[in-house]
């Protein structure tokens, strides 16, 4: 058995109009190009990983909560 259940407010978009604009346009898969040409271009994963928790972060766990690999889209992360 299960229960379906639905939201009814959108609390993620509590913080504001622009936040809640921009969430949404994501959500609906019309969201912002990311211009990656300007983003620097990695070999490979460990080399990714490195860049975004390197040594002296992964020494403090407290920093690797800072730290976060983000893409709008799996299209643009292939």
């Amino acid at each position: 058995m299960f229960t379906i259940l639905r939201l009814t407010e959108l609390i993620r978009n509590a913080e504001g109009a622009d936040v809640a604009e921009f969430v949404n346009a994501i959500g609906d898969g019309a969201g912002p190009e990311v211009d990656t040409n300007i983003m620097q271009k990695l070999a490979s994963r460990e080399e990714l990983m490195h860049f975004v928790f390197p040594d002296e972060i992964l020494r403090n766990p407290i920093h690797c909560l800072t730290r976060e690999i983000l893409a709008p889209t799996n299209e643009q992360i292939d």
